[in-house]
């Protein structure tokens, strides 16, 4: 078995050197509840299966989704890795993609996230629908509108991405170009105050994203 930190060896150093010597197996990835499973037949990316937050893992179909989830690993900020020789799982997609192809479209992604965080600095942010329109009239694809049915003011971008069955990639791609075109704005500290206890005059407010909270205790 081969394993070690991504702090020492980046992703595409361990793919590269797998490929290389044709090996088939799992490469399992994962930083605190990410977890990305990437397949490997002869050397080349076969199979991906994403799971986060303790979902249920999600199966790459596609090229841009092996992309994506190589992308997903370029962004940690720390991550672990084990590698075990094994046979493809039965269902298996067989994408069968190359590494080096894969991990340049991982980073066009990580370029072009450059131009998303300005706008949504974090998957807690919560998208809310603009109050007015300004421009007389915009025109909208289906998948911007599905997106634009979902924002509800409270939920996360993380949670907008399980509901209209997105990456976050792709969904922080849309709420940019929304955000853009004026429909969309983001609360990127959302805030949620808690009732005091029946007799107490301690109201909290909580920032989910904050470090500390605030109190503001009433005088007697």
């Amino acid at each position: 078995m081969l394993q070690g930190s991504l702090d020492t060896f980046e992703l595409a150093e361990v793919l590269a050197m797998l490929a290389r010597k044709g090996q088939t197996g799992r490469l399992r990835l994962h930083s605190g509840p990410a977890v990305v499973d990437l397949y490997l037949d002869a050397g080349t990316v076969a199979h991906a299966e994403i799971t986060d937050q303790g979902s249920a893992p999600r199966v790459a179909t596609s090229m841009a989704a092996l992309e994506e989830a190589c992308f997903q690993i370029l962004r940690w900020d720390h991550g672990v890795f084990e590698f075990q020789e094994r046979p493809l799982p039965a269902a298996a997609r067989r994408l069968d993609a190359g590494v080096e192809e894969v991990m340049a479209g991982a980073r066009r992604r990580l370029d072009a996230w450059e131009r998303v965080k300005s706008v949504i600095p974090s998957m807690s942010a919560q998208p809310r629908l603009r109050p007015e329109l300004e421009a007389a009239q915009v025109t909208l694809d289906r998948d911007a509108w599905k997106v634009l049915a979902a924002i509800d003011g409270r939920r996360t971008v993380q949670a907008l991405a399980r509901t209209v069955g997105s990456s976050t990639y792709e969904l922080c791609q849309l709420l940019t170009n929304l955000v853009h075109q004026g429909l969309v704005e983001i609360s990127s500290r959302p805030t949620v105050t808690i009732a005091p206890p029946s007799g107490a005059k301690v109201r909290q407010t909580i920032r989910p994203d904050a470090v500390e909270s605030e109190e503001t205790v009433a005088e007697a």
